[in-house]
């Protein structure tokens, strides 16, 4: 049976942290402010796509085969030939300036060589000093090449009827564009939501310390569940808000689809913030000063973002990060949003993630209540 003395209780808690929230307005400026910048930045700061990649060009054979080659480089938007040069010292002071990344070399006699279809040696030079996107580039000029080569040859050679040949056909699921917006932007709005919350509710009990107004909380007949699930409540809307704000800023800002049910992201994406609330709850009540709060939750954080399967993939990791990896929250709640947006899939398929995080939240929020204790230090 319902307590009404609890819930008026618990309620009353709530209505006074919703009070101390309004009344800071900067605070809620940023709050609500804090997920359409991060988004916007990170969104395009971490897209990972390589294109108009500046490159120089030495072509030393100067006829219409060569310039078709240097053509097809820029005609795949991922090159674009800024400068060209007539020697490799040239060459070396613009990538050493940092004007071009790279540079496409056509030694003389290329033309001829393709007429008669003979090999002829192109080279194509990188500044492999940022091996974050070198291996990218590498393949994609490698690619454009080869491509370039088997129409010169087709052109000439035409199968003939008779000889088999290979019809291969590759095709992407969930993300046919590979586009790396579609599958970061889901991403970043777990990382917002964990990253905003936690530092919210971070300094829900230590605020109270530093303020002086931990005693009238002590005080009162509350226990510690109570004073929990009253701090958690205006961070629960508030957090539910910055929910929707990701949404929309990820739907109608950069177009990212939603191929699954709404409803389904709502719902996990509260037990996940269930979990992330009570989290920064256990911080605060560690915690005795403000600054200890926001250094415990950069703590948190900096390895969270490291380890969840954002910024890198856990598979590739040793065996042991990945057990750490599967510990964090953000990982099982990156697996939800990314099936639901890219995937379409359901509960069926994601209950195993959402059995976690309820756990997950149910544990943080009792060592919360067991930590605060109704008395002075």
């Amino acid at each position: 049976m319902l307590d009404l003395n609890r819930l008026y209780r618990t309620l009353a808690i709530a209505r006074k942290e919703t009070l101390v929230l309004l009344r800071d307005r900067m605070r809620v400026v940023i709050m609500l402010g804090t997920p359409m910048l991060i988004l916007a930045i990170f969104g395009y700061a971490l897209s990972g796509e390589v294109k108009n990649l500046p490159i120089a060009v030495w072509d030393q054979d100067r006829t219409a085969a060569s310039r078709a080659l240097i053509d097809a480089y820029q005609v795949s938007g991922y090159f674009v030939a800024r400068e060209h040069v007539e020697s490799y010292a040239e060459l070396q002071r613009l990538v050493d300036r940092g004007v071009v990344r790279g540079a496409l070399v056509i030694p003389a006699g290329y033309a001829i060589a393709m007429e008669r279809l003979e090999p002829i040696g192109v080279q194509f030079l990188l500044d492999g000093s940022d091996p974050a996107t070198s291996g990218a580039i590498m393949s994609y000029a490698t690619v454009i090449a080869q491509q370039h080569a088997a129409n010169i040859l087709l052109a000439r050679v035409p199968l003939q009827s008779g000889i088999p040949s290979l019809d291969f056909r590759a095709r992407a699921w969930y993300n046919p564009d590979m586009s790396a917006l579609d599958f970061n932007i889901p991403g970043l709005i777990g990382v917002v939501l964990q990253w905003t919350t936690l530092t919210l509710t971070a300094l829900a009990i230590t605020k109270e310390r530093e303020d002086g107004t931990i005693e009238q909380l002590i005080a009162t007949p509350l226990s510690q569940m109570e004073l929990m699930a009253g701090k958690l409540l205006p961070y629960v809307a508030v957090a539910m808000l910055q929910v929707t704000v990701s949404l929309l800023v990820g739907v109608i800002w950069f177009g990212t689809r939603v191929a699954g049910s709404l409803l389904l992201f709502y719902a996990l994406a509260a037990l996940f913030l269930f979990v992330t609330l009570g989290m920064g709850l256990l911080i605060s009540t560690i915690s005795r000063t403000q600054r200890e709060a926001q250094q415990l939750t950069a703590l948190i954080m900096l390895p969270t973002f490291m380890l969840c399967g954002f910024a890198f993939p856990i598979d590739p990791m040793p065996a042991f990060i990945q057990v750490i990896a599967n510990i964090l929250p953000l990982t099982h709640f990156l697996r939800i949003i990314r099936g639901i947006f890219l995937k379409g899939v359901g509960l069926e398929v994601l209950w195993p993630q959402a059995a976690y995080l309820a756990f997950f939240g149910i544990v943080m929020v009792v060592l919360s209540a067991g930590r605060f204790k109704k008395k002075l230090d």
